[in-house]
């Protein structure tokens, strides 16, 4: 939905309630995210992010000062990053 938030636990707990969660985990060590669109859609990829060391309760975002790097950020569930 344009202007809506989606958030998506990646803390591979699927079962647990409320909110969507999951089934794997991101490592503190760095990662690579893709998210693609359904076999229909061949697939096609949608979006990715990939980052480094990330220290402990700390949030990765888009800004709206800089869109296409992430950027550390106050975690905003349901809003805007800053």
């Amino acid at each position: 939905m344009p202007g809506g938030y989606l958030l998506i636990w990646a803390d591979e707990d699927g079962g647990d309630p409320p909110g969507l969660h999951a089934n794997f985990r991101l490592s503190a060590k760095g990662e690579q995210l893709l998210l693609v669109d359904t076999d229909a859609r061949l697939n096609a990829l949608r979006d990715s992010v990939s980052f480094g060391l990330v220290g402990p309760d700390i949030a990765l975002g888009r800004t709206t000062a800089q869109p296409e790097e992430l950027s550390p950020v106050p975690p905003t569930p349901g809003a805007a990053n800053p």
